[in-house]
Formats: structure tokens, sequence, C-alpha cells
């Protein structure tokens, strides 16, 4: 599998994938009240980066598997899904994770 013949987009998903993990601009609230506690959480970073994240991989997988991009075969396919594949599963953990559904922060408080 030859990682150079996949399209730049499908590299982009991945690196948007990576970003909307890494990068955080979040808001949380805690509150108490009669030993009674509520968080919550919000990551915006990472619920807009993953939601273009898999928005651009919808995209890249549409234009491979259509024939947008001239490809020669299937051996040029293939590692373009691929790429597409992780990088969309690191939006969709991204998007997950910025609506406090995975890693919450508030998850061992309440």
């Amino acid at each position: 599998m030859n990682l150079r013949m996949v399209s730049p987009k499908s590299w982009g998903v991945v690196v948007l994938g990576v970003l909307a993990l890494v990068i955080r601009l979040d808001e949380r609230h805690i509150v108490s009240i009669n030993d009674a506690t509520q968080c919550t959480y919000v990551n915006y970073a990472g619920i807009g980066l993953g939601a273009i994240a898999l928005l651009v991989g919808v995209v890249a997988a549409w234009e491979a598997a259509t024939g947008l991009i001239a490809y020669h075969g299937v051996a040029k396919r293939v590692p373009t899904f691929a790429v597409i594949g992780i990088g969309a599963t690191l939006g969709l953990f991204g998007l997950l994770k910025g609506f406090a559904i995975v890693m919450s922060p508030c998850s061992g408080i309440g």
C-alpha cells in the first residue's frame, strides 16, 4: 500500500480529526446545592473540528467512489478509503468528546 497515492483531501480529514482531539475550547459548569452536584461540559473546538472532519471525509469518500479523482484501479482507492476511515473515526471521537459523551471531565462528579 503506497500512501503517496492518497488524495490530499483524505490527509486533511486525518489532520482535522487529530485537531478535534487535541484543541480545546471548552466550557464547564459545576453547581452544588445541598450536597447534590451537577456538572455540564462542552468542548466547542471538538464539536466544530469533528463535524468538519466528518463532512470533508464524506466529500473525499464520495469523490473517490464516484471517480471524480482520477484513480486507475482499486490499488489507489483502498489506501484513500483507509486514510479517510482513520480520519473520520478520529473526527467522530472528537465530536463525541466535545459533547461529553466519551471522556467527559464530569464523569466523576455528581
